[in-house]
């Protein structure tokens, strides 16, 4: 299958579940349907990075179309149709006047510079691995910086003030923060309501290690349609680890400690773990 057909068919999947998803029992039959779509990326002939968005995109629809099974659709079919294509919950965007951000824009721009200025220090230095994954990094948090930067800008432009993707995640002073708080807050959001949320009473601990598996699982789902099993299992041993580092910071009540000392614990934390995410990550681009 080519890149375009795969395409097409997430485009006929958004609508024809949006189409069908009126109630929520016709709803579970939809994000039942994206569930056993989602493996189609891969036998979709194209580059690792293209397969690895299509996957994203596949994933998305089926999470708002469980939105939809589980809270319930709206009444229109063009509110169906929005969520089920957005990545942001757009239960939480709000109506605002047309405008264009200057910041977001100048945000974006920057974001991409460094991101090109990665990439090149990732091309030139391939046979330095510390200096490869210290570049990988850099590249991560740069794109998640423009990807916000520019979904802030598209939604203001259409009269929406929506979610930000992630908040300054370079900021974090422990681990928790990082990812509770800054980085990719919709996915964190999206953990926090279907996986910890029913089971942090039960035990905190079990509702923070499911959590994380879940984002695991979900990384497993993104980067093993390209990849070898190796790298697949290093993306998701980066996940399952962070429960036991948050743990160990909270008897060290690093949030306690004084914002330069948090920030780097932190940054050295996430950096020493690092090359399980980035030498995955950096290999869906062939570098």
């Amino acid at each position: 299958m080519t890149i375009t057909a795969g395409i097409v068919l997430v485009l006929v999947e958004m609508a024809t579940i949006a189409f069908l998803a009126r109630t929520k029992a016709a709803a579970r039959w939809c994000s039942l349907l994206a569930f056993l779509l989602l493996p189609l990326p891969v036998w979709v002939n194209t580059l690792p990075f293209n397969r690895s968005v299509l996957a994203t995109f596949m994933f998305w629809v089926w999470v708002r179309s469980t939105d939809l099974a589980l809270d319930g659709p709206p009444e229109s079919f063009l509110e169906r149709l929005a969520h089920v294509s957005a990545i942001v919950d757009t239960r939480l965007a709000r109506a605002c006047p047309s405008r264009f951000d200057h910041r977001a824009a100048g945000r974006a721009a920057i974001s991409l510079a460094i991101m090109a200025g990665a990439f090149w220090v990732i091309w030139l230095t391939r046979e330095i691995l510390v200096v490869r994954w210290l570049a990988g990094s850099v590249l991560v948090v740069a794109g998640f910086e423009a990807l916000t930067a520019v979904i802030g800008l598209l939604a203001l432009a259409l009269g929406f003030d929506a979610p930000a993707l992630s908040d300054a995640p370079y900021r974090s002073v422990s681990v928790n923060e990082f990812w509770s708080r800054r980085w990719n807050r919709v996915v964190s959001e999206v953990l926090r309501q279907r996986v910890f949320k029913p089971f942090v009473k039960r035990s905190p601990g079990l509702a923070l290690g499911l959590a994380f598996a879940a984002s695991a699982g979900l990384h497993l789902y993104l980067i093993g349609v390209n990849l070898n099993l190796l790298h697949t299992l290093c993306w998701a041993s980066f996940f399952l680890v962070q429960p036991l580092v948050i743990l160990a910071e909270r008897k060290l009540e690093v949030e306690k400690w004084p914002p330069l000392a948090g920030w780097l614990w932190t940054v050295t934390i996430l950096l020493l773990l690092a090359p399980l995410f980035i030498e995955p990550s950096i290999r869906l681009f062939n570098l």
